[in-house]
């Protein structure tokens, strides 16, 4: 499936918000191989607007897992969502990257998911564990709930 193609949903469903979002897609994955473009905050947020609309499309398409649509869609996330940095000192981003892995795996880029890992290696070998399992309690008492 070409990269048009993946697009596809998003664009025509999203036009006024997401035009052009297939250039945007591709400019943003060279730009994470190449040092030389950067993206300017404008194009970051309507990123971030595409890779939050195709996760709610992907919601409206989980009963259909076995749909090109579908397929589609967890691959335009996946590569969305590659296309940002992530602190996973965060919980939140932690998640990101779980569903990140999650819908590459259901949009069959196995292959691709496994690389991303790998480039992550070095983040994940860095981040903070606390010595004690007793601060990572008292980081956010106001979560955990008996």
């Amino acid at each position: 499936m070409n990269a048009i193609k993946r697009y596809e949903i998003l664009e025509q469903n999203y036009q006024d918000i997401l035009g052009g979002l297939s250039e945007l897609i591709q400019k943003a994955r060279i730009s994470r191989k190449c040092n030389t473009i950067k993206l300017p905050e404008s194009e970051k947020k309507m990123l971030q607007k595409a890779k939050e609309i195709c996760e709610l499309e992907i919601n409206n398409y989980w009963n259909q897992k076995n749909s090109n649509e579908f397929l589609s869609l967890c691959i335009t996330y996946f590569e969305i969502a590659t296309c940002f940095d992530y602190d996973l000192n965060d919980e939140i981003n932690i998640m990101e990257l779980f569903k990140i892995i999650i819908f590459g795996y259901l949009g069959e880029y196995s292959h691709y998911v496994k690389d991303y890992l790998l480039s992550m290696k070095n983040y994940v070998i860095n981040i903070r564990i606390p010595e004690k399992w007793i601060e990572i309690l008292n980081q956010r008492p106001q979560q955990w709930v008996l």
